[in-house]
């Protein structure tokens, strides 16, 4: 029986009466039962609610509530569909059992449990009830927003959200109304979309439209875009023609607009006739030569209209063109043919892709064209990473393209990084992106020993750089220029520094918020600070714990923070003179400090071999 309902009867009953009346039906029929139990015979009612029970609640029941889930987006609906399934279900169960042995250790007879039954299915159906119009609003709002999660593990939209859908269609909100066609296309109810929807005001929404038409093959549309083909509107007269040549392609109708129209609508048919030629050695003479000809014209309308009609089309014969397009040196081309590059990947894309991360204006469509490669783009990625000739406004920019890809890979390839870069200003971009990976993907596995060894070198690198401020500020000379210079990168440093650290412990304790924990400790605010330095009392273990306290404790000189935190993690640390300080930093990794304190030695009157400087000694 079961079988058969969910075969035939509940596709049906969720179409004709909606969600709500549909998952109405289990505790309407269950009602009727209890009053049964509580009036007429009991074997006779307790069966048949045994049978409706059995047949009903694991198939249109069921299939009811899924679709109640609808307006929710993915990470609340897997969330809510846990509470329901622990406590409502399987709780429900367990009380319900309860219940019913209190009910018969009182000597309640099958009539009175009847009775009470009653009670409570009456509630059930008040509370299936009273969530419809929140459903509907929830809907209505997420559509509002454009941003209703289509990816749905439904078969059919229930009548009720069609009537929604359809609504939103006549909305005033352009999001909503593209959202409601981008749910149809979803579906694949395109066929369910008036070709009314063709002469909404908004161009955006007739492109949309004419898209979802098309791919669905459904011809209504094509009278309307045809005269759409005379639109005021360049980009809608492209689509029509766009959408017609998917649906109807005719090469007469593509040869005509090729020299009458504007670029984009002869992008259009010249990507077009290519399409429908399958490449450029049976394009004939004349589209081969147009395409060379517009890819290399110079002219940036002419090129961006291109890449913008190959996005639309896509497929391999295009790709060299792309390669070509991507050499422009507008800005405006570049970001078309960066689009077009992410709907028709290909790895021969990476040498020129992987240079425009470094641009503000390109980077966010250079990384959806990488990441759309995969792991191609991945393995290339990680050798730039490598790559010292890479240049540095790259470099900065690949750890947050690495972990686009979400992957444990991902993440070793950072920890890799991580351990090997020397640039101080990538390593803190590593971390910072290995920090939002993990807080994306927590089952991401980290190396906990290396975070380990990291993590004490950063902190043995600030007991380097307090005690070198400490000589600059301490001895004697700290009133001179360079000194004042020194003093402030120092300073600098050591925030990085001390960022990087936090970035590490944040990785190693994730289930502490290590980012406010040092806007806390790093912040004016005396509480803020107070308070701060309390969760690092009670995040991290010993050793760390009075090293990281020292650092941060501002009220203490920075000789003294250093040879605590030093004491702390094992390290022995001596005093230094100003001399002595600034040969050390002679020899420092960081270019910035290497340069002042070369040109302070000739303040001081000192040698600048750098045989003459010393290493901190830190045993």
């Amino acid at each position: 029986m079961a079988l058969l309902i969910q075969v035939v009867g509940a596709g049906w009953l969720l179409r004709a009466f909606g969600a709500h009346r549909s998952s109405a039906l289990l505790p309407a029929l269950v009602l009727g039962g209890a009053i049964g139990l509580a009036l007429g015979p009991v074997l006779l009612f307790a069966v048949a609610l045994k049978a409706v029970d059995g047949s009903l609640r694991h198939t249109l029941y069921r299939s009811a509530v899924e679709v109640l889930y609808l307006p929710l987006d993915s990470r609340r609906r897997e969330r809510a569909k846990g509470i329901v399934e622990v406590f409502g279900h399987r709780g429900g169960q367990a009380i319900a059992s309860l219940l019913i042995i209190a009910a018969v250790g009182v000597g309640l007879t099958t009539q009175q449990l009847g009775g009470v039954l009653v009670f409570l299915v009456v509630a059930w159906v008040g509370a299936i009830m009273s969530t419809r119009r929140q459903y509907v609003d929830l809907f209505r709002a997420r559509l509002r927003h454009g941003v209703i999660d289509t990816q749905l593990e439904l078969e059919e939209l229930d009548r009720h959200s069609l009537d929604v859908l359809l609504n939103a269609l006549n909305s005033g909100q352009d999001p909503e109304v593209i959202a409601a066609i981008d749910i149809f296309d979803r579906h694949g109810k395109a066929d369910l979309i008036p070709v009314l929807v063709l002469y909404h005001p908004s161009p955006a929404v007739r492109s949309r439209a004419l898209e979802a038409f098309a791919d669905a093959g459904d011809r209504r549309f094509i009278p309307v875009a045809r005269r759409m083909l005379s639109d005021e509107d360049p980009d809608i007269r492209a689509a029509a023609l766009r959408a017609l040549t998917a649906v109807v392609p005719s090469r007469e109708l593509l040869e005509e607009r090729l020299d009458l129209e504007a670029s984009i609508v002869r992008a259009t048919a010249l990507v077009g006739l290519l399409s429908l030629n399958h490449g450029l050695e049976n394009s004939g003479a004349l589209s081969a030569s147009k395409l060379d000809e517009w890819t290399t014209s110079g002219n940036p309308h002419t090129q961006s209209s291109l890449a913008r009609a190959i996005r639309h089309e896509g497929g391999r014969v295009f790709h060299e063109t792309l390669i070509k397009l991507i050499e422009s040196d507008d800005d405006s081309v570049r970001l078309e043919t960066l689009r077009a590059m992410a709907g028709s990947p290909d790895a021969r894309y990476l040498p020129h892709l992987l240079p425009l991360l470094g641009n503000s204006d390109l980077r966010a469509a250079a990384r959806s064209a990488v990441t759309a490669i995969g792991p191609e783009a991945l393995v290339a990625l990680d050798e730039a990473l490598g790559d010292p000739s890479t240049p540095r406004k790259v470099r900065r920019r690949i750890p947050h393209t690495i972990i686009l890809f979400e992957s444990q890979d991902a993440a070793d390839i950072l920890l890799h990084h991580l351990k090997q870069e020397l640039e101080g200003g990538v390593r803190l971009k590593i971390l910072r992106a290995l920090g939002r990976l993990r807080g994306t993907q927590p089952s991401m596995v980290l190396d906990d020993t290396l975070l380990e060894e990291q993590l004490r070198e950063s902190l043995l690198r600030m007991v380097q750089l307090l005690q070198w401020r400490a000589a600059i500020e301490i001895n004697g000379t700290a009133d001179t220029s360079d000194a004042e210079l020194l003093r402030v990168a120092l300073q600098d440093k050591e925030r990085a520094t001390l960022e990087r650290a936090f970035g590490l412990m944040g990785l190693r304790h994730p289930e502490e918020n290590f980012t406010l924990v040092w806007r806390g400790v790093t912040s004016d605010n005396a509480r803020l600070q107070a308070a701060g330095q309390e969760v690092l009392d009670a995040a991290l273990p010993g050793s760390f714990r009075e090293a990281v306290l020292a650092i941060v404790d501002d009220g203490e000189p920075p000789a003294r923070r250093a040879r605590v935190a030093a004491a702390a993690l094992g390290a022995t640390v001596r005093p230094l003179s100003h001399q002595e300080a600034v040969m050390e930093m002679m020899q420092d990794r960081s270019e910035v400090i290497r340069g002042i304190a070369a040109h302070h030695t000739v303040e001081l009157g000192l040698g600048t071999e750098p045989d003459a400087a010393q290493e901190v000694h830190l045993a």
